[in-house]
């Protein structure tokens, strides 16, 4: 059964609009898809979040924007690996 993300993070993209989110995966199924999230912190800087995902050294995390672009000169990359 795959988790829906985004009913996950709804409730704070309403909370933060135009921030980044950061999220610790505290859950996942048997393909490794996150079923369960920790909110973590909030946003404007994504380098802000990346500080605060290594100073917590959280392992498994999910960043998410809350909004429906990428700030300017930002770009999406998806990683798949195991």
């Amino acid at each position: 059964m795959v988790i829906d993300l985004d009913k996950l993070v709804a409730p704070y993209f309403e909370q933060y609009p135009g921030e980044w989110l950061l999220f610790e995966v505290t859950e996942t199924d048997e393909t490794d898809w996150p079923t369960q999230l920790r909110f973590v912190a909030h946003d404007p800087s994504r380098e802000a979040i990346a500080d605060i995902a290594i100073e917590k050294d959280l392992d498994h995390t999910l960043v998410r924007f809350a909004g429906d672009v990428l700030p300017e000169d930002f770009h999406a990359a998806v990683s798949f690996y195991k």
